[in-house]
């Protein structure tokens, strides 16, 4: 074999592998943006106040875009006043707002909800309540 034909060759291959680089960008330029969009946040977030805390967990499901977020709402704070906590998810249109009352001091109330929804956040908001006033509202956003 020649030294000429060599070289052809190996242009040849060079040239047919070029196709398959730009491809394969291209598969991986589309698939990230969609595996960006989904995930899970949580965390521990006690109102600024210490009225009351949440630990929560959401998750973004990958394929249909439903938020799901669960865990606990506790009342930290001995003052007579019972907790809230809303959930908002956000991103597009607000609209999906889920509210859980806490049961009392030194207690906890557990949660679970799942929300049809394309978000990109949730945002937790807290405060106490009861007939003699509220208060001050304590909010935190999470992004997936």
């Amino acid at each position: 074999m020649s030294i000429r034909s060599n070289r052809f060759r190996i242009r040849l291959a060079m040239l047919a592998a070029v196709p398959a680089v730009a491809a394969s960008a291209v598969v991986v330029g589309t698939a990230t943006p969609a595996l960006a969009a989904c995930g899970q946040v949580g965390g521990d977030f006690t109102h600024m106040h210490n009225v009351s805390r949440v630990t929560f967990t959401a998750v973004k499901n990958c394929s249909n875009n439903d938020i799901r977020v669960y865990g606990r709402l506790y009342d930290t704070l001995n003052d007579n006043r019972s907790v809230r906590l809303d959930i908002k998810y956000g991103g597009g249109t607000f609209g999906n707002d889920f509210v859980r009352w806490g049961g009392g001091y030194n207690t906890s109330t557990p949660f679970d909800h799942n929300a049809g929804d394309t978000g990109a956040y949730v945002e937790l908001c807290m405060f106490a309540y009861n007939s003699f006033g509220q208060s001050s509202t304590d909010c935190e956003s999470y992004y997936f």
